[in-house]
């Protein structure tokens, strides 16, 4: 099969479209609880640090940094999403604490070395082979400041249900969900040399640890991800397009 036509279209206005109903018709889809990810991201971080998070959803970890003390940037590809963030956000939004923009993380502006973390949960499975991978690890290169870290979370190969969803290329890890409601939706199951092959030239890979999170309420299953924490090298030549 041609993985061409299964990119996931994930820079036009369908993903938007698609995350917007979702959190129309589900609502919160995985609670108000603060992410593994994010409480490992704080956990190194000092108050006051400036943070990106890239792909925020309904703004449930933005929500946890900043009550932590936090400064947090965020960037959402749906609507519904941003509204919710906006209004589960409008005080720390109105103090300047907090800073949302409705969007493709590729395609948005920010100030280079200007966080000392970025965050992006449940985002990077998403991404196919597009090009986007790249695009995703030259942002958070690019923004970091010398030594920002670098957390995120995907999918890992434990997560495959062969009763929810098919393998498109099992070689690559690339796989369609079968589920009432999101059939087609494409998956990349990463696991750890995948992750390091991509991220370790810019990256100093300090772990890599499972962690189990509800798929969504609506289908309250457990959901095994990868959560990886890395930290921006000191390149020499500064930051390339590989």
């Amino acid at each position: 099969m041609n993985d061409t036509a299964l990119k996931p279209k994930i820079d036009g206005e369908d993903i938007g479209a698609f995350w917007s109903n979702r959190y129309e018709v589900e609502g919160h889809i995985w609670g108000d609880d603060t992410s593994q990810s994010a409480l490992k991201l704080a956990d190194a971080l000092s108050t006051n640090d400036n943070i990106l998070e890239i792909g925020f959803g309904y703004g449930r970890d933005m929500y946890g940094l900043l009550t932590e003390g936090f400064r947090v940037t965020g960037v959402e590809i749906a609507l519904e999403g941003l509204n919710e963030a906006t209004r589960k956000l409008k005080k720390f939004l109105d103090e300047g604490h907090a800073h949302i923009q409705l969007g493709n993380f590729s395609r948005a502006q920010f100030a280079q070395e200007a966080f000392d973390g970025v965050l992006s949960h449940r985002v990077l499975h998403l991404l196919g082979n597009n090009g986007l991978v790249r695009s995703f690890k030259r942002t958070a290169f690019d923004v970091l400041r010398d030594d920002g870290l670098l957390v995120l979370s995907v999918r890992g190969p434990k997560d495959f249900k062969s009763d929810q969803m098919e393998w498109v290329n099992k070689e690559s890890n690339l796989a369609r969900s079968t589920l009432s409601g999101r059939e087609g939706h494409l998956i990349t199951f990463w696991d750890e040399g995948m992750l390091t092959a991509e991220f370790g030239r810019r990256f100093e890979i300090l772990s890599i640890d499972e962690t189990v999170e509800i798929e969504s309420k609506s289908n309250p299953v457990d959901s095994h991800l990868l959560l990886m924490t890395a930290r921006k090298k000191n390149l020499e030549q500064g930051p390339s397009n590989k």
